[in-house]
């Protein structure tokens, strides 16, 4: 007959040796998981600004709008599941208004690149 002590000891190597396999599972699961994830891709598009070219000024014009459509559509096939403009923190809430009102019909796009690239990118993907 085993003693109280080498009870107490068998229940804890049992405890741990299940705590362990536990332990040792998960991570392999994991290890596994990250093996069969894609890598995240990322775009970088760097543009010139729009109001510094005089051929911009016309941004109007449909040439210049299917132009701009036909960046936009090149953009979406990349299918981005968010789309960041660079803009300086301090403007960052100005933007994100303007956005908002560009969504709701109020707002009227102008010659800037961040809003007809961006916020047209980001519109037509429901961001």
């Amino acid at each position: 007959m085993l003693s109280k002590k080498e009870i107490i000891f068998a229940r804890l190597t049992i405890l741990l040796t299940v705590g362990l396999i536990f332990l040792f599972q998960a991570d392999y699961v994991q290890a596994q998981e990250q093996k069969t994830k894609k890598p995240i891709q990322v775009m970088v598009l760097g543009t010139f600004h729009f109001t510094g070219v005089p051929d911009f000024y016309p941004i109007k014009a449909p040439e210049r709008q299917e132009e701009i459509e036909a960046v936009v559509d090149k953009l979406k096939q990349f299918n981005p599941s968010k789309v960041a403009l660079e803009y300086q923190r301090k403007h960052h809430a100005k933007l994100d208004s303007m956005y908002e009102e560009y969504l709701e019909g109020i707002h009227e796009l102008t010659v800037n690149e961040r809003q007809q690239l961006g916020f047209r990118t980001a519109k037509q993907l429901n961001h």
